[in-house]
């Protein structure tokens, strides 16, 4: 089974983002709280690094992916000869 392709409008997708860092920003904290590193400003940076520069990294990826697949090939031929004023 194939997956079903999904487009998303960019309000939505800007809602869906702010969701996501509002879920996972308390998990990295409460993660932070409980491990030998606490929570300092350092370790909170470095894991949200950790976080954001692979999630980045996979969105490049899987983007160019895309636009390799939904690229146009052939010639474009222009029609406006046909009009007259």
């Amino acid at each position: 089974m194939g997956v079903a392709e999904v487009r998303l409008k960019f309000i939505e997708k800007a809602a869906l983002s702010v969701g996501i860092i509002l879920a996972v920003t308390p998990l990295i904290g409460l993660t932070l709280n409980y491990s030998p590193f606490g929570i300092r400003f350092s370790s909170v940076l470095a894991s949200l690094w950790l976080l954001i520069a692979p999630s980045a990294a996979v969105a490049i990826i899987r983007k160019r992916q895309t636009e390799k697949k939904t690229c146009l090939t052939g010639r474009a031929r222009s029609t406006l000869g046909q009009f007259s004023m």
